[in-house]
């Protein structure tokens, strides 16, 4: 899910939630129905439980964003052969004079190398 579509539905539930809120505890106040006052209350949990959705959410998002470029840095200091983009040539590792940790460039246009498997 976009998440601009993920705030915008967030938005429309806080909304929908704090009226029903209102209308039941307006209600239970009016009526002088205790039960009407405590069903108003699950609508006003809205807001802790959208709370830790979206701190859930966030955390699960960062934690794929990070594995996803552990694994493409892990992938790329394993392979042998490596592509530029730009100019379509394949460099052996070997041939290179590059180190582990830095990232591998083209010889010829100066670009960022990816695997070529």
């Amino acid at each position: 899910m976009k998440e601009e579509r993920f705030d915008e539905l967030m938005q429309y539930g806080y909304i929908l939630f704090m009226s029903l809120f209102i209308v039941f505890a307006l209600a239970g106040i009016f009526l002088d129905n205790e039960l009407l006052i405590w069903i108003s209350v699950i609508f006003f949990l809205y807001i802790p439980f959208m709370v830790c959705a979206i701190t859930i959410w966030s955390i699960r998002k960062t934690r794929k964003r990070e594995k996803r470029k552990r694994e493409r840095e892990r992938r790329l200091r394993e392979c042998e052969l490596l592509r530029c983009r730009s100019c379509d040539r394949i460099y052996k590792r070997e041939e290179l004079d590059i180190s582990t940790t830095s990232v591998p460039r083209c010889p010829d246009c100066g670009k960022k190398l990816i695997p070529a498997d």
